[in-house]
């Protein structure tokens, strides 16, 4: 076989075993976009089908007459961003540290913040609870974007670590020799380079909140205070009879804002995890 024939033969066997992949990716949510355009009846038949008999845009049309539903949405947003920039401007100053400094105590903080990744999400809900109520934080914005602010820290923490790590040093001795101070230095000359790995870190960040259940589910009981995660159980109902049609159009919904943020900066996203796979 010349090398000619054995490119193509490989090319063939990639593309045979990358259709499965994205079949077993792509059909869920094309079943997903399919049964938001359905009646329940239809979803429910005893011979479903992919492409809908009647296509119907009432679901999404009902979602947004649903104040309940738009809240959600609201709060959502305003959480997930404030969980976003806080946790990034936390984040980057201690990546920093972490990143340049040679003492005896730097392994101990890498390995625990890769150790506290590892504790089941279950087990902290008693102490934060207690936490949160006694600083009368509980059933509140400012208490859950606490709780995920901490909890998204330690990986946006080893995703900045690893991107300003990868930045030369000579370039901060020469921003220091020119009068630039420590945040000036970070703002007008690391900021640009390492953009990448940042809005990488920040999309894991406000991605993460968006999609978090249990925290959500666990700490805001309010009806005004519903995020879209509990809003999206809510669908399912007390009786476990859910209404699926609702369900898959309000499901889709809520997949749009991370859609729309992968499409818009997905040059940088890609450009920030290669970054870091390489260093």
């Amino acid at each position: 076989m010349n090398p000619k024939t054995r490119k193509y033969v490989m090319q063939i066997l990639r593309l045979i075993a990358i259709i499965p992949m994205m079949a077993f990716i792509v059909l869920p949510f094309l079943i997903l976009i399919s049964s938001s355009l359905k009646m329940e009846g239809e979803i429910n038949s005893l011979n479903p089908t992919l492409i809908p008999n009647h296509i119907i845009f009432d679901n999404f049309i009902e979602l947004f007459k649903n104040k309940s539903f738009v809240l959600s949405i609201k709060n959502s947003a305003l959480i997930s961003s404030l969980t976003m920039v806080l946790t990034l401007f936390v984040s980057f100053p201690a990546a920093y540290i972490i990143a340049r400094e040679k003492g005896k105590t730097i392994p101990v903080l890498q390995i625990w913040t890769l150790l506290s990744q590892m504790i089941p999400v279950i087990t902290l809900t008693v102490p934060l609870y207690l936490i949160l109520g006694s600083l009368k934080l509980t059933d509140s914005f400012p208490g859950l974007a606490l709780v995920y602010i901490t909890w998204q820290i330690p990986t946006t923490l080893w995703l900045l670590k690893v991107y300003i790590s990868s930045f030369p040093t000579e370039l901060e001795d020469a921003a220091r020799i020119d009068g630039c101070n420590t945040w000036k230095m970070f703002i007008k000359i690391m900021l640009p380079i390492i953009l990448p790995g940042v809005l990488t870190a920040g999309i894991f960040s406000l991605i993460g909140a968006w999609n978090e259940f249990f925290f959500a589910l666990v700490f805001m009981k309010s009806p005004e205070n519903i995020l879209v995660s509990t809003k999206l159980w809510a669908f399912i109902g007390i009786s476990g009879q859910s209404r699926d049609n609702m369900l898959a159009a309000a499901s889709l919904l809520s997949c749009i804002p991370g859609i729309i943020l992968f499409s818009v900066f997905q040059k940088y996203y890609v450009s920030g995890l290669t970054e870091g796979a390489v260093k």
